[in-house]
């Protein structure tokens, strides 16, 4: 069987433009799953698919598609991540827009954290480190 020839979407042109001029990898078809999301908090949920991962030695930006849920209410979302393999030990944490959502990883142990100097950057997003 011939496999299949992929066509880049206009997107993923740009994206791997951009990719050759920063000199950073491109992968628009990985069929890899990032190892360490499934573990990380946020994904209490099924990973379906990793795509456009464009990376180099300290940081991967990547579209995800994920489901919450299951069987009738299941919801299928689709993100674009950075994970940052940092030099330093710092604490996990997520970034996300303020929401219903949020409300809910505080009962998964995320504390939501709010920067005093900054008011309108804490009512806007949810910072939360895992307890």
């Amino acid at each position: 069987m011939i496999p299949k020839k992929r066509v880049l979407s206009k997107r993923q042109k740009s994206i791997q433009q951009i990719s050759k001029k920063i000199h950073w990898q491109y992968n628009a078809f990985s069929k890899q799953e990032m190892e360490k999301l499934p573990a990380f908090g946020y994904f209490l949920k099924n990973i379906n698919k990793v795509s456009n991962v464009l990376s180099n030695k300290s940081c991967t930006i990547f579209n995800i598609r994920f489901s919450e849920r299951a069987l009738i209410a299941k919801q299928v979302l689709k993100a674009t991540m950075m994970f940052i393999e940092p030099k330093k030990n710092i604490p996990d944490f997520t970034l996300d827009k303020e929401g219903i959502f949020e409300y809910i990883l505080d009962f998964a142990g995320y504390k939501d954290i709010n920067l005093n100097k900054h008011p309108n950057f804490s009512k806007r997003f949810y910072l939360a480190e895992k307890m």
